[in-house]
């Protein structure tokens, strides 16, 4: 299982990535290329995804991972019920669910657990880009199991579920969902040359200790392998602290696509956009990619729900989060 969770830490990256290749490519290819491009993604239109069904004994093993990793994780108790007030719009605002989810069964029957979930919103007027990372243990109510975390949602009930739930318990409005399996993101990475991260002394020490690797306090040259290995530090703090490094590692990959040549664009799309499930449209995307010369090397505001309080518990609750990401992401709701 640990061995696992190292490969999909950053595999969400590839999802922001697309939007990034596409845009360049878009003001630089025929419209006949970009389409060529865009087939590659494996579309799954809304309404039409299919769970699977697992027998008796796939369920059984499944069940008991979930059971041992309830009673390992971090679990973050919630409010009890959904939060009052409208789903937020903006028409010039596009969020986008990502979803990085591994595989707990032999020949793919298992769809996987989400464990990165992040929202990434667009500002098609702005060019603004922000990020939002959800903590994995958050206890959201899921079919046939009552409540569970928030990565076993993915699961059990499939991504479109999980937007119901981002729409009804955080009170967004999602244009949908892109999911990428655990494959290897180094690649990716290695494609685009590698990227530049700032390190903390901590950081680079941890990173020397278990890998051997010497990197130092300060802006650090990162390969695929090192850049999976930052992402994945967890013994020197917390999980909220991991998420932070992920979406670190996202912030240095979208800066970089925007150096990055023809050849290489070309390259990268190609190792990307075959790992992309998603039930956005092909008109939605193409939409996005008019606008996506105002997202390209943009700095992306960041957080991370829930807010934690030092000193205290963890604690997710859904009125007061959907307040706050409402603030951040539209400029409105109760500040106080």
């Amino acid at each position: 299982m640990k061995k696992n969770r190292k490969k999909i830490l950053l595999i969400v990256a590839g999802v922001l990535l697309v939007l990034a290749i596409l845009g360049v490519a878009a003001g630089r290819y025929a419209s006949r290329y970009l389409d060529q491009k865009l087939d590659q993604i494996s579309y799954t239109p809304t309404g039409t995804y299919v769970h699977p069904e697992y027998t008796e004994e796939e369920r059984a093993l499944l069940e008991e991972e979930s059971r041992k990793e309830r009673e390992s994780a971090e679990v973050i108790e919630t409010s009890d019920a959904p939060p009052e007030g409208e789903v937020v719009w903006d028409s010039d605002v596009i969020n986008i669910l990502l979803l990085g989810t591994d595989e707990r069964l032999p020949y793919g029957h298992d769809p996987g657990r989400a464990d990165a979930i992040q929202v990434i919103s667009l500002n098609q007027s702005t060019g603004e880009v922000k990020l939002v990372s959800f903590e994995r243990g958050i206890m959201v109510p899921v079919p046939d199991h009552d409540i569970d975390l928030l990565t076993h949602a993915f699961r059990w009930a499939g991504p479109e579920y999980m937007l119901s739930l981002f729409r009804d318990y955080f009170l967004l409005d999602m244009a949908g969902y892109a999911q990428v399996d655990f494959e290897s993101f180094t690649a990716i990475i290695d494609a685009m040359g590698g990227i530049d991260v700032e390190l903390n002394e901590v950081e680079a020490w941890a990173i020397d200790r278990e890998y051997h690797h010497h990197l130092s306090e300060g802006v650090n040259h990162l390969d695929g392998t090192l850049a999976l290995r930052f992402a994945r530090l967890r013994s020197i703090d917390s999980n909220w602290h991991r998420v932070e490094r992920q979406r670190k590692v996202i912030q240095a990959a979208m800066s970089k696509a925007k150096s990055l040549s023809l050849k290489e664009l070309d390259a990268l799309a190609d190792t990307v956009l075959p790992l992309v499930h998603t039930n956005l449209t092909k008109e939605q995307i193409s939409d996005l990619l008019l606008h996506s010369s105002k997202f390209l090397g943009a700095t992306a505001e960041q957080m991370t729900v829930p807010l934690r309080i030092p000193g205290e518990p963890a604690h997710c609750d859904f009125q007061f989060e959907a307040q706050r990401l409402q603030e951040f992401i539209y400029g409105t709701g109760n500040e106080e």
